[in-house]
């Protein structure tokens, strides 16, 4: 899903519908792209870095919100 939303924005070049949603909705969105249990694969800790990548919006919000890591 991340990845679907990242090369949307890079496509388009424009900001979607989505960078005009308050932090807290973000906010509440990016806890649920954390992982739910410890068992996974990859590192818990991926899932807020990916999300920095997105855009510079989303990169000071997940760099900000202790939570996430």
């Amino acid at each position: 899903m991340i990845k679907t939303i990242q090369s949307m924005i890079l496509h388009w070049g424009y900001p979607s519908a989505i960078s005009h949603l308050p932090v807290e909705v973000l906010l509440q969105i990016f806890h649920h792209c954390l992982p739910e249990t410890d068992h996974l694969q990859d590192s818990p800790k991926l899932t807020p870095i990916v999300l920095t990548r997105i855009c510079r919006q989303w990169r000071d919000i997940a760099v900000n919100t202790p939570s996430l890591w």
